[in-house]
């Protein structure tokens, strides 16, 4: 919200890659924004409303924390909006949570605050693309220097003045 914020109120802004995200910033900030067509799979198709009805019935005294990307219905509907640090943040300070996220986080959660009552939202919300990649892949191409990715310079000079900007708005 602080970076788009920042731009000029009589600015329209075309917001990529993400349309739910897109359309939280807007709905938050009242600002004319164009929202790309693109979304997470996970968090559009795999949390939905029924889901945010069912697990509230089940579990009334629960609040309900979604990450911006699931679809307006499934945002709206939520006690907590957050970004998945902001997710973490609140779950260290309280107890008896629903998690409508990736289920990764949700298990991360879970195994750092065992003693809490957590509940995913969904578990089908699990990103096939985000567990291909493993710390010991990681791993491997830090060793091996495999892998390296190649981007020339005045692009990548041009990136990280996006990045820093970024980062010093945030």
């Amino acid at each position: 919200m602080k970076i788009i914020n920042s731009i000029p109120k009589e600015k329209t802004i075309l917001f990529v890659p993400d349309q739910n995200l897109g359309t939280y910033a807007a709905e938050q900030t009242g600002r004319n924004i164009i929202v790309w067509k693109g979304f997470c799979n996970v968090h559009h198709i795999n949390i939905t409303l029924a889901d945010v009805k069912r697990v509230k019935a089940e579990f009334p005294n629960y609040t309900l924390l979604v990450h911006p990307e699931c679809k307006p219905e499934v945002f709206r509907e939520a006690d907590i909006v957050a970004s998945t640090k902001g997710m973490a943040d609140y779950t260290k300070e309280h107890d008896n949570l629903i998690i409508g996220t990736e289920v990764g986080l949700f298990e991360q959660l879970r195994a750092k605050y065992p003693h809490k009552n957590l509940i995913p939202l969904s578990a089908n919300a699990i990103c096939k693309n985000m567990k291909k990649t493993t710390l010991a892949d990681v791993l491997t191409t830090l060793e091996t220097e495999r892998n390296e990715i190649i981007i020339e310079k005045d692009i990548a000079d041009r990136a990280v003045k996006s990045i820093v900007k970024m980062l010093d708005l945030s």
